[in-house]
């Protein structure tokens, strides 16, 4: 309220104001494909394991004065920071494999500054290795490899990255059997079979074991084959029972 000189008052007006302190929150927004991380890849915690597709954005939170603008920058592996950027909804661009260090923060329309926040993402294209073994394999004098119904094929698989999701394997034409990683991501993943339930086709001695492995991120690994010789039938011996007369014209 205000006053004239000659004492005349005006009218009471009031206005109200709403004080804000509090800062925005930031949230990083990762699109598939991706898997989460969560654990410490060479000495640095990991958030995601993505791909150069991966879209990564922000989205900025605050329930009072409202967020007014969010800014980012990116260094990859132990390079310079890029200059800030004004997140304008476009993804954050990604590249070759390697490990992305991205710096993020907002501020609201009454001037708080969020406290930056850093994460870590690994781009991961390549595919899991895998290596089959096996015992007790017979080589005869063609160099061809032979295996019993019982022979054990162990087929492991290593991926030094996101890890391995799953080994598959197959005998011939057959349906693929897909075995799928329960345990650690990290370690390497191993899968045994035999043979034994391909003894029943006998229109062919042949069996060709054809085999890959898949990482979380769907990296696939080049299908490697391998052909053996497979033997169902166990020995039979034949007991001879001469008569004397053949047994005594034994030379």
């Amino acid at each position: 309220r205000a006053t004239d000189y000659a004492c005349n008052p005006s009218d009471e007006v009031s206005k109200a104001y709403s004080i804000d302190r509090t800062p925005p929150v930031t949230t990083k927004v990762v699109s598939d494909p991706s898997h989460l991380g969560n654990r410490t890849w060479y000495d640095v915690f990991i958030s995601w394991f993505i791909k150069p597709e991966t879209k990564i954005t922000f989205e900025c939170h605050d329930d009072r004065s409202g967020c007014d603008a969010t800014y980012y920058r990116v260094k990859f592996g132990d390079g310079n920071w890029s200059e800030k950027n004004i997140f304008n909804g476009n993804p954050v661009p990604l590249g070759a494999d390697g490990v992305y260090t991205i710096e993020f923060w907002s501020t609201d329309k009454a001037g708080n500054v969020e406290e930056s926040q850093r994460k870590w993402d690994k781009v991961d294209t390549q595919s899991p290795v895998s290596l089959k073994t096996e015992d007790n394999l017979y080589v005869d004098g063609d160099g061809k490899a032979w295996a019993s119904a019982s022979t054990l094929f162990n087929i492991s698989a290593v991926d030094s990255e996101v890890g391995v999701k799953s080994v598959t394997y197959w005998i011939n034409d057959g349906t693929p059997e897909s075995v799928e990683n329960s345990g650690d991501e990290a370690a390497p993943f191993s899968t045994a079979f035999t043979l034994a339930g391909t003894c029943s086709d006998e229109s062919t001695l042949l069996r060709v074991i054809s085999y890959n492995s898949e990482d979380f991120l769907k990296n696939v690994e080049e299908t490697k084959n391998q052909s053996i010789m497979l033997d169902c039938k166990a020995p039979r011996i034949t007991v001879l029972n001469p008569t004397p007369e053949e047994a005594l014209d034994v030379q």
